[in-house]
């Protein structure tokens, strides 16, 4: 509609025609709602979304994308691709523990009975596609992501930072 002042606004009208029995009477009945805001919300929101994909397709640590009830991966940036070497694609066919093949009954604990991941923040070890072994900090959060129930992890890869302190350990030994 154009308001008096000529603006446009979006509405949404419902109409409905109705007899009075008693009196034989016709009513029609409309509701109209102004959908303007909703819009502008929806708008918002979509142009929301697509600033955290570019903070989360950009991001120079690696980051996935997993739906908790499953593990199955749902989505993973560039810096995953390039640190792990398995393809878009690939990841898409995996779940988190395919990446942590050694599992160990902490490992368990951490996932639970319920094959929920309860950590947050965790020095865990992951495997390349080649077979490399990485350790990673995993940080996570919840998120609802296409409507599932999901996390967002960002694995930082601290491999070096790991080793020099193995080295260190060794060196204060001998």
């Amino acid at each position: 509609i154009i308001t008096k002042h000529g603006k446009t606004r979006w509405i949404n009208e419902k109409t409905s025609l109705f007899t009075d029995e008693s009196s034989g009477t016709e009513i029609l009945v409309s509701i109209i709602k102004d959908i303007q805001r909703e819009d502008e919300v929806k708008y918002n929101h979509e142009q929301a979304l697509t600033g955290y994909s570019i903070l989360f397709d950009n991001n120079p640590s690696p980051m996935l994308i997993y739906e908790v009830a499953t593990l199955r991966i749902l989505k993973a940036n560039t810096a995953a691709i390039e640190t792990y070497g398995y393809a878009r694609d690939e990841f898409l066919t995996m779940t988190m523990r395919d990446l942590r093949p050694d599992t160990s009954p902490e490992d368990e604990e951490e996932y639970g009975p319920d094959g929920i991941f309860h950590g947050f923040s965790k020095l865990r070890r992951h495997y390349t596609k080649n077979g490399d072994l990485l350790y990673v900090e995993i940080n996570s959060d919840s998120i609802s992501y296409k409507n599932y129930d999901s996390r967002i992890v960002i694995a930082t890869n601290v491999t070096e930072k790991v080793r020099w302190r193995e080295e260190v350990k060794l060196r204060e030994q001998f």
